[in-house]
């Protein structure tokens, strides 16, 4: 089997074409050899194996499963979904319905010309956060509101920029994350820092890495949608973020919302998998 590296915002995939080139695997020896390729091969920062393959679905161009380098099964979310259909594309695969199956779930896509760059537009029913909480941190009253997208996320405006340390927003993050009373399993913390015309400055508290990051698809989502529920008349934002900005469009279709994320995903190197347990390194 050959391996693809790809790249989305800082985040590394190792790609496998079980769909072109149908090659059976065993769901837990892949989960096993993410978490061994992840351990001998530090360097390449790889996340997980990305699995493509044909979908047993109607109307679907394939399916995609995701083994963390934690050596087990992962939800796809959006940087997943973003290298899965940039790889899809490379390898020739028709994307005809706009849809394929993570897993269980089906996603729904659709491949556009944004301002600057070619990128994928992932299409997503999504809820409007819940009325905000009130807490008082230092001398600041803060207003938090709680979202899924659809895992748990939390957003808090911040009343002006540098109000707050990094040192003091990630210990303020951690806090919040580890709520059992806001997240009973968890969850992850975004702070919006400046919101000017159609531009937001971000970061967000990524808990399974325990770290702020300016790179969070999740929490560029979730800082959209709090935004766009207080300003409804914004349909374009730009997230301020490493390594570009992030473009979130909003519309309705029928009684249901849409959110619009852009992004894109690049090609890094191939190698090749020797044997079941061996791998080389990248040519």
């Amino acid at each position: 089997m050959y391996f693809t590296l790809m790249e989305t915002n800082e985040k590394r995939y190792v790609m496998f074409d079980n769909h072109t080139h149908h090659t059976p695997y065993d769901a837990d020896l892949m989960a096993r050899e993410a978490s061994l390729f992840h351990s001998q091969y530090t360097c390449m920062g790889a996340r997980g194996f990305l699995v493509l393959s044909p979908s047993a679905e109607k109307d679907t161009d394939f399916s995609a499963v995701f083994y963390s380098e934690k050596g087990c099964e992962k939800a796809v979310l959006l940087d997943e979904a973003v290298c899965a259909v940039a790889f899809a594309e490379s390898l020739g695969i028709p994307l005809d319905s706009g849809k394929f199956f993570a897993g269980d779930v089906p996603v729904r896509y659709e491949r556009k010309s944004a301002p600057e760059k070619t990128a994928l537009q992932i299409l997503e029913d999504f809820d409007l956060p819940r009325s905000p909480s009130f807490f008082r941190y230092g001398t600041e009253n803060l207003c938090f509101y709680s979202l899924n997208l659809p895992s748990p996320h939390g957003v808090i405006l911040l009343e002006y920029p540098g109000i707050f340390h990094s040192s003091e927003l990630l210990f303020l993050a951690k806090i919040l994350a580890n709520d059992p009373l806001r997240f009973p399993k968890g969850g992850d913390v975004s702070f919006i820092e400046s919101a000017e015309d159609d531009r937001l400055e971000i970061c967000t508290y990524v808990r399974e890495e325990n770290r702020l990051s300016r790179s969070s698809s999740e929490g560029a989502v979730a800082c959209a949608v709090v935004h766009h529920a207080l300003h409804p008349e914004k349909e374009r934002l730009r997230i301020v973020s490493a390594p570009e900005e992030k473009l979130l469009c909003f519309s309705r279709q029928g009684n249901s919302r849409h959110i619009s994320f852009y992004s894109s995903a690049c090609c890094i190197s191939k190698g090749t998998v020797l044997e079941k347990e061996a791998f080389c390194s990248l040519s």
